[in-house]
């Protein structure tokens, strides 16, 4: 009897640890998917900012840069200020 006590105590012992590994994996993997949507994302958001910029200054060798356009000047760095934070946070 006391043999069946320590096989049973052992096989619950096993059980938790996988059960808990498969979830400790799980969540890994979650969190790694997570983070490639971010990094995916910011990238693009990197790559139009870069556009919107490239605009900017053949517009600006093109004529003198209104007030709109500073406006925009300020959207664009805003935006890449908030996409390094957002970097820093990983």
């Amino acid at each position: 009897a006391s043999n069946n006590k320590d096989c049973s105590k052992s096989l619950l012992w096993d059980t938790l640890k996988c059960t808990i590994r498969g979830t400790c994996i799980g969540m890994a993997v979650r969190k790694a998917k997570e983070k490639r949507l971010l990094v995916s994302t910011l990238q693009q958001e990197i790559d139009q900012t870069k556009q919107a910029i490239l605009e900017i200054h053949s517009n600006k060798a093109n004529s003198n840069i209104t007030r709109h356009r500073m406006s925009d000047k300020h959207a664009i760095e805003a935006t890449i200020t908030i996409t390094f934070n957002k970097l820093g946070n990983y």
